[in-house]
């Protein structure tokens, strides 16, 4: 147990060792030098039934880094892409997490 996790608690009962059912897992993609679509920046995938629409992600900081966080099933593989608006212009192609 990490005491220091800002999610601890010492009195959530898990009997060792602890399995996870599910896990957040968050996408970022850099679109710093890339012109973004007035429809935004989105994330279509397996994770989520491959539907750009559904999934917008956000650069709440201004830094150019948009991103999104999801809650997948622990120890599954997905593939994904990022998309710059929802009409399926991808940025990169072929990622597996």
């Amino acid at each position: 147990l990490d005491s220091t996790a800002i999610n601890y608690n010492a009195n959530a009962g898990c009997a060792a060792p602890c399995v996870y059912n599910t896990v957040n897992v968050t996408f970022k993609v850099n679109m710093a030098n890339t012109l973004v679509s007035p429809n935004g920046v989105h994330l279509a995938g397996s994770i989520q039934g491959w539907n750009a629409s559904t999934t917008s992600m956000t650069d709440l900081d201004n830094d150019g880094i948009y991103e999104v966080t999801l809650q997948a099933a622990a120890n599954q593989s997905y593939q994904f892409k990022f998309i710059n608006s929802i009409n399926r212009r991808c940025l990169l192609d072929n990622n597996t997490i």
